[in-house]
Parts: C-alpha cells; sequence; structure tokens
C-alpha cells in the first residue's frame, strides 16, 4: 500500500520478515532491500485487492508525524550501555574474587610465610626468654643448658 502501482495491482507477493533480517549496503539501489536468512522471510501472494481490507489498514495507520528518532537512538544506546557497563563491572569483580581466591590459596601452599613468621620469632629480643624461666634459670654455667645441666653430667 506504499507505491501507487503496486496498490492498483492484483496477484502481488508480500513478504513477512522480521526488521533484523533485512540487509541493506551501500551498493544497492535506493528501496532496495535483501534479507540475512531467507528461512526467516514468508511470501504470502495476494490474489485480488480489497478495498475494505485495505481501508480498514488505513483507517489504523497511526505515524508520528514528528519522531524524535535520533533521540529515541539515543536513549536506547545509553540503555545498553550501561546494562553492558554492569556486566563488565560484575565480571571484574567476579575476577578480583577469583584472583584473591588464588592468592590466598597459594599463600596457604607456600611455607614462605611460616619461614618468615618463625624467622621473626627468632629475632625478636626475649622471644624464648619465657621458656628458660620457666625451666628454673641457669645453673650457674653458662653452657646453654641451663637447669637441665645436671642431666647431662652422666653422660661424660
Amino acid at each position: 500500500a506504499n507505491s501507487i502501482e503496486g496498490n492498483k495491482k492484483s496477484n502481488v507477493t508480500v513478504i513477512y520478515t522480521p526488521w533484523d533480517n533485512l540487509l541493506k549496503r551501500g551498493d544497492m539501489a535506493v528501496g532496495q532491500v535483501s534479507f540475512k536468512s531467507s528461512k526467516k522471510v514468508r511470501r504470502v501472494c495476494v490474489a485480488a485487492r480489497e478495498n475494505a481490507v485495505v481501508n480498514r489498514l488505513n483507517k489504523t495507520r497511526r505515524e508520528d508525524p514528528n519522531p524524535e528518532l535520533v533521540q529515541m537512538r539515543l536513549d536506547r544506546d545509553k540503555r545498553e550501555r550501561n546494562v553492558r557497563k554492569r556486566a563488565a563491572d560484575a565480571q571484574r569483580a567476579e575476577e578480583r574474587r577469583a584472583a584473591e581466591q588464588r592468592r590466598s590459596a597459594r599463600d596457604a601452599r607456600d611455607y614462605a610465610r611460616v619461614f618468615a613468621a618463625a624467622r621473626e620469632e627468632r629475632e625478636q629480643p626475649g622471644a624464648h626468654d619465657d621458656i628458660f624461666a620457666a625451666a628454673g634459670g641457669s645453673s650457674g654455667s653458662d653452657d646453654g643448658l641451663g637447669a637441665h645441666a645436671s642431666d647431662f653430667d652422666d653422660f661424660m
């Protein structure tokens, strides 16, 4: 019903397809379109023009005389960007969490922390004084055996 010539013809094939199936390249003529997938195309042959049907369709036709297509496109693009941004943020957070889990698992298997903790204990002044003080102090000799020096006298 968009062209005068096609509106008056009989035996017209009407083609139905979703808008995302339309293919338009720059080298095509004005008004020419093609289809990305022929499986999505439905062809219906109309034998004769029925004025009653055309008149009812024309009565229900609704066209916005001044559509704000640019603003509508910008709004849609903004919504899509926000959705992609949220998905990317969620993925980055998941990657950070997985990296932290891998790092903690690696540290749990690593003996370097154990040795570092033991080294810190050894290097602290007076770290083992409580052990020797609980054993009764030294027995007068400075051999490092403390209260247990008499236990080792009979070995020699």
